[in-house]
C-alpha cells in the first residue's frame, strides 16, 4: 500500500528532527536545541526541519530546513 503524502511529510519531518542536531552538534558543540514548538532561554539551534511543508507535499521545490542559532 503507498504511503499518502502527509505520511510521507510525517516521514521525513521526523528523519530530519533525528539527524539534524547530531549534524550541527559537530559545528557547535554543548549547545542545546529547539524545534518550532519548543521555548528555552540559552544558547540555542532553533530547526524548522520542513519549512514549506505545503509545498513540499506539491512537489513545489520551493521548501527548506530552517536552522537559527541564538544566545541568550
Amino acid at each position: 500500500m503507498k504511503k499518502n503524502r502527509s505520511d510521507l511529510v510525517s516521514y521525513f519531518d521526523k528523519k530530519a528532527r533525528q539527524r539534524i542536531p547530531d549534524g550541527i552538534s559537530v559545528l557547535v558543540p554543548h549547545a542545546g536545541y529547539i524545534t518550532e514548538e519548543q521555548m528555552i532561554n540559552r544558547k540555542e539551534r532553533i530547526i524548522d526541519p520542513l519549512d514549506g511543508t505545503t509545498k513540499f507535499v506539491h512537489e513545489i521545490p520551493d521548501y527548506c530546513v530552517s536552522i537559527r542559532l541564538t544566545h541568550q
